[in-house]
């Protein structure tokens, strides 16, 4: 008896923490201009136009032809939400599963239920890498090659036709496939990887997309981003370019980033931190070392960042690179040290203290770096006593 009361109260519980989630989403949603509506991914459920239906809430499927005839209930569909009642209804059926993205379209006059369903219609395919790993050169090393092709063949002195050149790499290939678009899971990894003119490929004129945040597959960089209650707002950037034609491309570094967001934390910290962030902030590094040392490097400085209390992958991520710019022992100089060992701080309150340090002890620890301590092995145990 006392078991089944047990089992009724934590269901109980349950349904009032889901319910308040809903009705965050709702309100998370509300002040957000524009038309809402709601892409469902009907793999995740028996029946998905039945449950619609039932609740009331016409649909349009966005798979026509994509899988095969007749498949259209197999794939997305557009539902739109015109009041919070028809929100509640959709999140009652949908649960807990990651089986809805929620856009947000401009309300300007013309019929924006047509003008969503024909922009979603042309995202339900991308264009991936037939091989990812090979040597072939990308669209940007395309480009460039027909920049230098146009200006014609240099002059070096010689006959052209005297000797055979070798051979060119080809243009590299892409096969077209399916986007589970409506799957937030999958939005979630790949909207954070792409560039402007692919997240204009994508948003079309959306105003926001906003996902339910599944964080064991969330890349680092998006940890700042979700809210207390798992959802991630996707607003649309100031500027984008103009609306590309074509399909959605997926570059190689973006499926290497895609793979990654599937590992380990620590080997998507990594790779976050160097391809997305240390390419970019500390290209002279970036360069200088191998990709293997690189990670290495960052993943002993993650270590030492947890080991100091730093619990969060932002907090983590700006000590790693405090390691780069100042000296990977920057945490035992005077000025930081008494920081680094203070337990009342915690990750975010550290770093923010360690940006405050008096400039000419920022100086010191610049003078006094010791690169050994990106190897913790290499540090003796009298080092060790001496700075702990």
């Amino acid at each position: 008896m006392h078991e089944k009361r047990c089992q009724l109260w934590r269901a109980f519980r349950e349904g009032l923490a889901m319910a308040d989630r809903r009705e965050a989403l709702i309100a998370l949603l509300d002040p957000i201009k524009g038309r809402k509506y709601a892409v469902v991914d009907a793999a995740h459920f028996d029946e998905l136009q039945t449950n619609l239906t039932d609740a009331g809430l016409p649909y349009r499927p966005l798979y026509l032809d994509e899988l095969g005839k007749n498949m259209d209930a197999a794939g997305p569909h557009l539902v739109e939400l015109p009041d919070r009642g028809a929100a509640r209804r959709l999140l009652a059926i949908v649960g807990d599963k990651p089986a809805v993205v929620w856009w947000v379209w401009p309300d300007d006059g013309k019929d924006p239920g047509e003008a969503i369903y024909e922009h979603l219609r042309t995202i339900n395919m991308v264009e991936i890498p037939t091989e990812p790993e090979s040597d072939s050169p990308d669209e940007d090393e395309e480009a460039e090659a027909l920049d230098t092709a146009d200006t014609g063949p240099a002059d070096h002195g010689h006959d052209h036709h005297s000797h055979e050149h070798p051979p060119q790499p080809k243009p590299r290939r892409y096969d077209l496939v399916v986007f589970r678009h409506a799957d937030s899971s999958v939005m979630e990894m790949v909207l954070p990887i792409l560039d402007a003119h692919q997240v204009s490929r994508l948003f079309g004129e959306a105003l926001a997309i906003v996902l339910s945040s599944d964080q064991s597959n969330t890349p680092s960089p998006q940890d700042e981003k979700v809210d207390e209650n798992g959802f991630i707002v996707f607003a649309r950037p100031a500027i984008l370019p103009p609306l590309p034609p074509g399909w959605l491309r997926i570059r190689p570094r973006q499926i290497q980033a895609l793979n990654a967001a599937k590992l380990d934390p620590d080997a998507k910290f990594s790779y976050w931190y160097v391809e997305e962030f240390m390419r970019h902030k500390l290209a002279e590094y970036y360069y200088a070392v191998s990709d293997e040392g690189k990670r290495e490097m960052v993943l002993n400085g993650r270590r030492y960042a947890k080991s100091f209390g730093l619990r969060d992958s932002q907090s983590q991520a700006h000590f790693v690179t405090l390691m780069w710019t100042i000296g990977p022992n920057f945490f035992l100089s005077p000025g930081f040290k008494e920081i680094t060992y203070d337990e009342k701080m915690d990750g975010p309150a550290k770093i923010a203290a360690y940006y405050d340090v008096d400039r000419q002890l920022a100086a010191d620890a610049i003078m006094n770096a010791d690169d050994r301590y990106w190897y913790p092995e290499m540090i003796s145990r009298k080092d060790q006593k001496r700075h702990g």
